[in-house]
């Protein structure tokens, strides 16, 4: 079963935003590392890490903070 859907935050950064661009464009594979609460693990699917295209599979927890 697949979820489809929009997920939104703010954050605020401690990096420029050329830099955090290029981790989410070509160098997704270091996110986990530095957000590992949140982000547990992201995988190639299709492609890899610089073609644009490329199918990348997340792991990650969402927190419903309502509740």
């Amino acid at each position: 079963m697949a979820l489809h859907g929009k997920i939104e935050t703010t954050l605020e950064l401690k990096s420029s935003a050329e830099k955090f661009y290029k981790v989410w464009r070509s160098q997704s594979f270091h996110v986990p590392k530095h957000a590992s609460k949140h982000i547990q693990g992201v995988e190639i699917h299709a492609g890899d890490w610089e073609t644009v295209g490329s199918i990348r599979i997340w792991q990650y927890t969402i927190v419903d903070r309502n509740s």
